[in-house]
């Protein structure tokens, strides 16, 4: 039911007239302390069913990260990414891999080349994504400039996987699908069977703006706390 009395009707037709200029658009929600103030579908399957979220995962992963740290099964953000992937790195490594936490993979400031843009390509037809990001040559100190890089993200995810004992999506299920009661289907796995850190997660629009709005509301979804809301303040601190 839309809460019409938060959004003038003028105001209303004016974003939906907005979004139907926008040619890759296919739906538009809005909400307005909780409730639906727009809900217009121009195209596609509509707003109950899971679409990819493409990059936003990374998003959904840094909450995984947050709620992992709680629970004690990972020490922080300044633990270092190899000791959480718990293998040998290859000999070829820079050894400033090393240096890089888990924190900086988050933040995508791993320092290490990126896999995105015209590196993509070769980095998902790779045997081993995890190998592949991880001998990048690195480009800026950990911790340095932003490098945008789904590799990156990959990582850790990866290293959660490995700190947990679990994959993503049973993680994903439990600690964001159940409380929030939204549904979260399979997606894209590495050839190691790692589910994608960072990409190609599918939600729909209404399990989105769920997700959204426990983010406004600090954590908070229905009284109880699910993703810790320290983890959230620090995720809205520039770094």
């Amino acid at each position: 039911m839309l809460h019409a009395g938060a959004i003038g009707e003028g105001e209303r037709q004016a974003l939906i007239e907005y979004a139907d200029s926008l040619p890759r658009l296919h739906s538009l929600l809005v909400l307005h302390d909780g409730e639906a103030v727009v809900e217009h579908v121009r195209s596609g399957p509509g707003l109950s069913s899971p679409a990819s979220l493409k990059s936003l995962s990374k998003t959904i992963l840094s909450a995984l990260a947050g709620i992992a740290i709680e629970r004690g099964l990972v020490e922080g953000t300044d633990q270092p990414l190899v000791d959480l992937l718990g293998e040998p790195l290859p000999a070829s490594v820079d050894p400033r891999v090393g240096d890089i936490t888990l924190g900086h993979a988050l933040s995508l400031q791993a320092g290490l080349r990126s896999t995105s843009g015209r590196y993509y390509g070769a980095w998902v037809q790779s045997d081993n994504w995890v190998v592949h990001a991880l001998t990048r040559p690195m480009v800026d100190q950990p911790g340095g400039e932003m490098i945008y890089s789904t590799g990156s993200t990959h990582l850790a995810g990866a290293a959660l996987v490995r700190a947990s004992g679990r994959s993503l999506l049973s993680m994903a299920r439990e600690w964001l699908g159940e409380p929030l009661e939204i549904r979260i289907p399979d997606w894209m796995r590495d050839p190691q069977g790692i589910h994608f850190g960072g990409n190609q997660m599918r939600l729909s629009p209404r399990a989105l703006a769920r997700f959204g709005e426990a983010y406004r509301l600090n954590g908070l979804h229905d009284g109880k706390q699910v993703i810790p809301r320290s983890w959230i303040e620090a995720s809205w601190t520039p770094r």
